[in-house]
This record gives structure tokens, C-alpha cells and sequence, in this order.
């Protein structure tokens, strides 16, 4: 019965995002898909094309809407993947995009073609943020769920980054949907600060995991955008594959 339900509801995300097709935003999104899908894996082309947007459908059209009426210059895209809201990003600053990732191997330097993005591997958890000053929007899109210690830290570096009027716009798995993850942690409390963690893994004793390591419910992440000092400016969900995800542009409280 779960099965049905599920191949049901892909059905009818799938049918959803379709009928996104002809917006601008969309287009843009397909078309800086479309930049990227010369240099990349089969397994993009295949598989991580086709459903991304359905991750954070309501970002990209909140980024596209909001563009016209901004002055942003520089942007950020923390958890890059494969670039596409890097470059979707590129066609809508008047300035500069820079993006990183925990791995390497996605992001293809090709892109760096865009005079525009600047890439660099970096963990956003335990090192210093790549590059220096104040971005006016930055994205962190699927990457919430992958943090291996406690979030609100990495978030606080994220706020100290912005620009006093800027915007993070985030988008995670929705735990009531999707169901907990337990594997690696018990409770959100369970989940130690990054600098607690440094020890372990300078020893050999820790170390990192790709996975979904926690996924949020509503009143977790509540919990953890406050504690980061940010407020909620827009929320909304993206249907996902199967099942739904936050979308949240923010501010600083």
C-alpha cells in the first residue's frame, strides 16, 4: 500500500513541476542546466537533473522574481553540487557568484569558464568561508540534512556572511514526510558542536559522512533558524521526488 501511495504521489509531483515548464524562472533553471549537462556525469544527465528543481522550486522563483527589483552584486551558493543555482545565479547578479562544495568531483571546471563564479572546495562546517566580504543573497539548498555536527554554528557563519539587508534562501528534506533518519544521531541535542568534533576527526577517530544525517521537522527548524539569528521572511514547500521540502528565504533577525 506504501508503494502505491509513494509511485502515486511521484506521479503527481512529477505532473507538478511539468506544469512549471513554461515559466521564466523554469526556463532559466533548464537553461542553466542545459550549460552544465556538456561537461557533466551520466548520472547528472540521468538521474540529478531531472529531479533538483524539484528540491527547491520555490527558491529559484523567489530568486528570479526578486531579481528585478535588487541590487545584488555577489551571491553565494554553499553546497554547489553540480553548479545549476551557481550559474542560475550568474544570469541574475550584476556582479560576482561564488560557490563550494565538500567534493570536488561535481562542480566542473568548465564553468569557471563563467568569468562570473568562482569555485572552491571547502567543508562549510569546519573551515573558513573561501572568500572575504559581505554577500548580498546566499543559497544553501540541500545541504542542511548533510551537516555532520550541529547546525546552528555553520549557520551563524552563513548570517555573518550576509550583507546587513541580505537573504539566505534554504531548502531541506521535511521530516514529517520523509520520516527520521537515527542512524548516525538519536536527537537533534545528540549532535555536537563542530569545534567539539575537531579532536575526533584530527585523530583519525572521526570521520566524514555523506549522507542525510538529520532531517528536520518544523518546529526543529524553527529552532535552529533562531538560535542562528535569523528570522523568516518567505516559506513554502517544493514537492520533491516523492516527498516535500522546506523552502525558506531568511534574513538577520
Amino acid at each position: 500500500m506504501g508503494e502505491a501511495k509513494d509511485r502515486h504521489k511521484h506521479r503527481a509531483n512529477n505532473r507538478l513541476v511539468r506544469s512549471m515548464s513554461t515559466t521564466p524562472w523554469m526556463q532559466l533553471v533548464r537553461s542553466s542546466q542545459g550549460e552544465i549537462s556538456a561537461s557533466v556525469t551520466d548520472k547528472y544527465l540521468s538521474v540529478y537533473q531531472s529531479q533538483e528543481v524539484s528540491y527547491w522550486t520555490e527558491v529559484a522563483r523567489w530568486l528570479y522574481e526578486a531579481a528585478p527589483g535588487n541590487s545584488w552584486s555577489r551571491g553565494l551558493d554553499v553546497g554547489c553540487g553540480f553548479g545549476t543555482l551557481s550559474v542560475f545565479m550568474s544570469h541574475l547578479l550584476d556582479g560576482e557568484v561564488c560557490c563550494t562544495d565538500m567534493l570536488g568531483d561535481r562542480f566542473k571546471r568548465d564553468l569557471v569558464g563563467h568569468e562570473e563564479i568562482h569555485f572552491a572546495q571547502s567543508n562549510i562546517e569546519l573551515d573558513p568561508l573561501p572568500w572575504d566580504g559581505a554577500f548580498d543573497l546566499i543559497v544553501f539548498t540541500e545541504v542542511l540534512e548533510h551537516l555532520n555536527y550541529y547546525p546552528v554554528p555553520t549557520l551563524v557563519k552563513l548570517r555573518k556572511a550576509l550583507a546587513p539587508d541580505g537573504r539566505l534562501f534554504l531548502s531541506t528534506p521535511d521530516a514529517g514526510e520523509w520520516g527520521r533518519v537515527t542512524t548516525y544521531y538519536k536527537s537533534l541535542d545528540d549532535m555536537p558542536a563542530p569545534d567539539v568534533a575537531l579532536p575526533f576527526l584530527k585523530s583519525g577517530e572521526w570521520g566524514y559522512v555523506d549522507a542525510h544525517v538529520w532531517q528536520y521537522t518544523k518546529d526543529e527548524l524553527d529552532r535552529v533558524i533562531g538560535e542562528a539569528g535569523f528570522r523568516v521572511v518567505k516559506e513554502g514547500f517544493a514537492p520533491g521526488v516523492v516527498h516535500r521540502h522546506f523552502n525558506l528565504e531568511l534574513a538577520p533577525a
